[in-house]
């Protein structure tokens, strides 16, 4: 057992006992981890807004038994992202890469390019004239750095050449290509709806 120190995104909080919180934690050094913050959400706790969904913290963690048990006992708050906060589109936008994350990246699976990818995207978000861009970027790009091929997956309903064009550009596309990137709305549909196809036939382990 001993203290480790990271980099890490808050992707999921919930309170459990009376003021600790359980945490799943998107970390530089170790991928994702399920952690608990004792103490948490007291008034004076300063891991109250550290320990927040969509918060990026310096964290030290106590790691027991091989991960079996890991405690936050230090964060100090990064980046908050406070841009995205004051408006909902881009909060719901960034709740989504969140969850995108919780849902589909195995535990203790380290992967700096995802950890960095998550960071850049949330950076964006704060700030872009196309929110909805750089979420489908993220979304693509996530994919490829977790091994899914989605565009060969779903060759059979994206046939249109254009539309292939659209997909490999926001895979491999900077922030602010993205940003200033032109997608018509039925192209935009039609990609979203086919990667939530593939992302729910992941989850339920179709694929």
């Amino acid at each position: 057992m001993n203290y480790e120190k990271t980099k890490g995104i808050v992707l999921d909080s919930v309170v459990v006992r009376e003021s600790d919180k359980s945490l799943i934690i998107y970390t530089e050094r170790f991928g994702k981890i399920s952690a608990v913050a004792p103490g948490a959400i007291k008034s004076t706790a300063k891991l109250l807004y550290s320990t927040e969904p969509l918060s990026e913290s310096e964290l030290i963690v106590y790691v027991i038994k091989n991960y079996s048990h890991v405690k936050v006992t230090s964060a100090a708050l990064i980046n908050n992202f406070s841009e995205i906060r004051k408006n909902c589109e881009r909060t719901i936008k960034a709740f989504y890469c969140l969850k995108l994350y919780a849902k589909l990246t195995p535990f203790y699976d380290t992967n700096i390019k995802k950890y960095n990818l998550l960071k850049r995207t949330l950076e964006l978000l704060e700030y872009a004239r196309n929110p909805s861009n750089i979420v489908l970027g993220c979304t693509l790009r996530f994919l490829r750095y977790s091994g899914y091929d989605f565009l060969r997956y779903h060759d059979d309903t994206v046939r249109e050449k254009t539309e292939k064009n659209h997909i490999h550009h926001f895979s491999t596309f900077s922030g602010e290509e993205l940003d200033s990137y032109q997608l018509s709305v039925m192209s935009e549909k039609k990609i979203k709806d086919g990667l939530d196809r593939y992302i729910n036939s992941i989850a339920e382990g179709i694929y």
